[in-house]
């Protein structure tokens, strides 16, 4: 039946691998997770008896991978674009064999518990015999991945299932998290963007294809999210050394949140938001000051309290589509901040001077919302060394010039670029040598502008992405 079905393709598939051993050349490890999950089919198809109801689905598998192979070999357009196509079907191969090796299993396991009550039999050790059958079909896969793997895909899952997640954001978020070990020599989003490139072509993490536009978005296929669910129950996501377990926490109302919380390490509130404003006194509850991840993105609040420069540990703070209109000077309390991001927010014009003591500072991401322009600095923005990403940059003021002592940024994005500031903002861009992304654009009036640039300005080879 199934078993024998299976047995026999793999004696063929053996044989054409061996015949064409070049072409699969970096495709190995795919091919070698389809192999394995098609052996954990044979071997526990024939071990549990009568599996005539799913040979029509492995038939169905079997001829589908029978089809990616052929069309794989027979076609000779590029290399590489090939080999992206395959390990994508392979992907979608993958889950479905791991669908059904699931369901089988659930299925034995409802039939074993059945008969045990028929006869009577309802021991301890039968009863963690039909669990443990749930959850198999990824116990090799998810043990296989290395600690900072199994970390990134499990974070993937606190959030709601049909949630959405910017690749952008999520780099940031693990490193604010401390899911990143910082190693001397590596950039510790570098690693963190490795990680979710592997978990993608392991397929454990989904990009969603609708409106790419607008960034890389993210989920975590149902099938894997289920059984992370568990492990995180389980207590196996790192907080941290000093923090508890399940100290995050997604909300959709902060009327949820009550002095009794235990310690919170991340809080994400999510949802159309009514008006917070008369509600800020949640930030004096105990839980509130010992955060590290705050996440008010779209909350319907026009200006942060004070007391959130009591939030000392604060590694990132999302302020994004919020209506406020300036920052608190508390705000330079947060020493510890990687990551402050503040785009399409309302009014705000201009940051405070107190900008200038957030030393850990990351990623400063902007955008005033009316009238779509840059936000004005503070003199003395060079001073924050640590400064990867800064974008949404009015450079006037001698801020164009102050830019070419950040030569670690990554990713610079200037609005407003006039010919009075454009010789300064060109010089200082030709000193960064390690941007990766540069974005430009003129200031906009009422008159169609175009963007001012020297004939001499030559951007940074290390450049990948421009726009102008």
């Amino acid at each position: 039946m199934a078993g024998s079905l299976v047995k026999s393709y793999l004696e063929r598939l053996d044989s054409l691998l061996i015949q064409e051993k070049e072409a699969f050349d970096g495709l190995e490890d795919h091919i070698e997770k389809i192999v394995n999950k098609l052996k954990e089919i044979s071997q526990f198809f024939d071990d549990t008896g009568n599996t005539e109801d799913y040979s029509n689905e492995l038939k169905d598998i079997i001829n589908d991978i029978e089809n990616h192979i052929d069309k794989f070999l027979s076609q000779t357009d590029d290399g590489a674009t090939l080999k992206d196509c395959f390990r994508n079907d392979m992907q979608k191969i993958d889950f479905r064999l791991s669908e059904t090796i699931q369901r089988k299993k659930e299925f034995s396991s409802s039939t074993i518990v059945d008969s045990q009550v028929l006869k009577g039999q309802t021991s301890a050790s039968s009863s963690s015999c039909s669990s443990s059958y749930a959850t198999f079909s990824f116990e090799s896969d998810f043990e296989n991945l290395s600690e900072p793997l199994r970390n990134c895909l499990m974070y993937c899952c606190i959030f709601p299932e049909d949630f959405l997640i910017h690749k952008g954001k999520l780099i940031r978020l693990l490193v604010a998290e401390g899911l990143i070990e910082d190693r001397e020599g590596k950039v510790m989003e570098d690693t963190a963007e490795q990680c979710i490139c592997e978990l993608v072509n392991k397929g454990m993490l989904e990009i969603n294809d609708e409106h790419t536009y607008n960034g890389t978005k993210l989920r975590v296929p149902s099938v894997y999210r289920e059984f992370c669910l568990r492990k995180i129950e389980e207590g196996k996501l790192k907080a941290s050394v000093s923090a508890p377990q399940k100290a995050r926490r997604i909300v959709t109302s902060l009327d949820t949140l009550k002095d009794e919380d235990p310690q919170l390490w991340s809080l994400f509130l999510i949802g159309n938001q009514k008006s917070i404003e008369e509600k800020s006194h949640w930030l004096k509850h105990k839980s509130a000051k010992f955060l590290r991840v705050l996440d008010l993105e779209n909350a319907k609040f026009k200006s942060l309290p004070d007391e959130v420069g009591d939030m000392t540990h604060l590694t990132y703070l999302c302020l994004k589509s919020t209506k406020i209109s300036e920052l608190p000077e508390s705000l330079s309390n947060l020493k510890a901040l990687q990551t402050l991001d503040i785009r399409w927010c309302g009014f705000l014009a201009a940051l405070p001077h107190g900008i200038l003591s957030l030393v850990s500072l990351r990623h400063l991401k902007m955008l005033k919302n009316y009238g779509v322009t840059g936000v004005k600095l503070p003199r003395g923005i060079a001073s924050l060394r640590n400064l990867l990403t800064l974008t949404g940059v009015d450079p006037s003021g001698g801020i164009a010039g102050e830019l070419g002592n950040l030569t670690q940024l990554r990713r610079l994005g200037v609005m407003d670029v006039t010919e009075e500031n454009v010789n300064e903002l060109s010089s200082s861009i030709m000193k960064m040598q390690g941007l990766l992304s540069l974005s430009l654009e003129p200031k906009h009036t009422h008159q169609k502008n175009k963007l001012p640039l020297l004939d001499s300005f030559s951007p940074p080879l290390s450049l990948r992405k421009l726009r102008l």
